[in-house]
């Protein structure tokens, strides 16, 4: 039995004149080497399965409200970045971010602040999707 349930951030498509809902973090994910996607989804299912998560998996990045999931592959330190929801156990991924430096980037946070503002009042988000079911 799960102890979290995830949510993944949703924009809509500009592509055409009915847009659809795009799932932000999914698209992020799909764009990263398998090897990554992969690490992306397995701490997503163990984070799922803990009731209290250890700092060295999920800790605060520097912005206000917004938290990292700390994940590297590849000698890469990937960064999704979220926020726990308005009901109790819900986390909410907003945005992909890769560390450089020991540092997320500041447009990273700075859009991660905005889409959680957005979320709490409403915005559309969709249960996690995993990158393996969803591959080509």
């Amino acid at each position: 039995m799960s102890e979290w349930t995830f949510f993944d951030y949703q924009r809509p498509s500009t592509e055409d004149d009915d847009p659809i809902l795009v799932n932000e973090i999914l698209e992020w994910t799909l764009g990263l080497p398998p090897k990554a996607q992969a690490k992306i989804d397995m701490m997503i299912l163990t984070l799922r399965g803990w009731p209290v998560w250890p700092p060295q998996y999920v800790s605060d990045c520097g912005f206000k409200d917004i938290l990292e999931l700390r994940i590297k592959s590849g000698g890469v330190q990937y960064r999704p970045l979220g926020c726990y929801g308005a009901q109790r156990r819900v986390f909410i991924l907003l945005i992909g971010a890769v560390e450089k430096g020991g540092k997320i980037p500041t447009g990273a946070g700075t859009s991660a602040i905005k889409r959680r503002k957005r979320v709490l009042e409403g915005w559309p988000t969709c249960e996690h999707e995993f990158a393996e079911k969803n591959e080509k």
